[in-house]
């Protein structure tokens, strides 16, 4: 079963700032230090909740923050979607 967006909210926004970049996920992968395959589980759900290193190094990788990266999440959702099992 294919995950729904708000269950893959991590892998969702860092496909759309990899796009938005205009950065293939091999170049993402190489650049945050990361296997391309894990990268690619990231983006289609398969690593729901991915280890912050590894969230980490994809933001330091896209030229972002933290901040960044959830911007536009309420700390709710936030809250919402990390306790959900």
């Amino acid at each position: 079963m294919k995950p729904s967006a708000a269950e893959n909210w991590i892998g969702e926004r860092v496909r759309e700032l990899r796009k938005d970049k205009g950065i293939s996920q091999e170049v993402l992968a190489v650049k945050a230090g990361i296997p391309m395959v894990s990268l690619a589980k990231v983006e289609q759900g398969q690593i729901k909740k991915p280890s912050f290193p590894m969230v980490w190094k994809i933001t330091i990788a896209l030229g972002i923050s933290l901040n960044e990266f959830v911007e536009g999440l309420n700390s709710q959702e936030l809250l919402f979607n990390a306790n959900k099992s």
